[in-house]
């Protein structure tokens, strides 16, 4: 009998030590790391001078895998086929109408009509799929990030219009006719810079809308932060997303606010790029490096929580990124080149 006592004895503390072997070596929450083979998506040899992009400041992907990229520098979009070829851009530098200034954000909707953020303008341009002009109208107020629903509502991040605090997200028709803003601004301060900059600066966002469950993914371009809101603007997730990369960022900025603290003006380096999904439950988020690390991607599930860390090793410079889910593929930018991942 006490051998048999002793026997299940041993058992338990067996299990009790193979339970704990478990958690020791594969702790809770940890993030797996990929690293992602890089290549050239487009004909870096093609001089020709209308292929040549300069300070690539976006990339879209429709639904057959053509790929869009926003070209700043030359005010314009520019289209390649999924393999990289060049074929065609639209918009070039001006006022008039189907002309593009300092555009800083764009999106397809499922029509494949491209929407166009101008900075430069403070305004927001469309085209058809062809590149065709459609309608411009004009904003009130500082946008940042813009993205278009299925049911053709085009949502701008806006947080401050005119001279006042605003809504975080301000919504318009294909018209140009102000239908809703949503989302509250969070007043931020930062002694002894002004209130209503470093409030403006802080609640831009980058976004984008899933249509699984009717909502809007936001992520916070300079502070590490993740949101789902519902499409009235409340809250239904939140997320401080706190990595070695984004605490290197932190302290970069403390560094930077410092440096320019006897200026008196207030300024901010940006945590990410943008986001794109992986599939109806997963984002992708772009990160700046600011540590001494290979530039990455985060894959963040619903919760916000990062699950993968996609490490890209041989760029040095990285910018914007779009996922092709057609082709099961990555595209990246640097300032002036698209690059592939598998």
């Amino acid at each position: 009998m006490k051998v048999k006592k002793v026997r299940i004895l041993i058992l338990i503390l067996f299990l009790a030590l193979a339970i704990l072997t478990i958690y020791v070596i594969i702790p809770k929450g940890r993030i797996s790391e990929v690293v992602l083979d890089v290549d050239y998506f487009n004909d870096v040899s093609d001089t020709v001078r209308e292929h040549v992009l300069h300070n690539i400041f976006g990339i879209r992907v429709d639904s057959m895998g053509y790929v869009y990229v926003l070209d700043r520098g030359n005010n314009r979009v520019v289209k390649f086929s999924p393999d990289g070829k060049f074929l065609t851009w639209f918009g070039g530098t001006g006022q008039g109408p189907g002309e593009l200034l300092n555009p800083i954000d764009f999106d397809i909707d499922r029509f494949g009509n491209i929407v166009v953020l101008e900075k430069g303008n403070q305004r927001v341009s469309i085209f058809n799929k062809d590149g065709k002009w459609i309608n411009s109208f004009s904003l009130s107020g500082d946008a940042l990030d813009i993205f278009v629903t299925p049911q053709g509502e085009i949502f701008i991040n806006m947080p401050v219009s005119g001279v006042s605090l605003s809504h975080l997200f301000h919504v318009y028709n294909f018209k140009g006719e102000k239908i809703g803003e949503i989302g509250d601004v969070e007043l931020m301060e930062k002694k002894p810079f002004d209130t209503y900059l470093v409030t403006q600066i802080l609640n831009y966002v980058t976004a984008m809308y899933n249509g699984r469950g009717d909502e809007i993914w936001a992520i916070y371009k300079a502070r590490p932060l993740f949101r789902r809101f519902s499409v009235k603007g409340k809250i239904l997730v939140e997320k401080i997303i706190n990595t070695p990369e984004t605490k290197a960022a932190i302290k970069a900025n403390e560094e930077y606010q410092k440096r320019h603290l006897s200026k008196g003006w207030f300024g901010w380096l940006y945590v990410f790029t943008n986001i794109d999904f992986m599939g109806d439950d997963t984002v992708v988020v772009g990160v700046i490096n600011f540590a001494d690390t290979s530039n990455c991607l985060y894959l963040l599930n619903r919760k916000g929580e990062v699950i993968t860390k996609y490490v890209i090793p041989k760029l040095k410079i990285f910018n914007f990124f779009a996922i092709n889910r057609k082709e099961n593929k990555i595209i990246i930018a640097s300032l002036d080149t698209l690059y592939q991942a598998e």
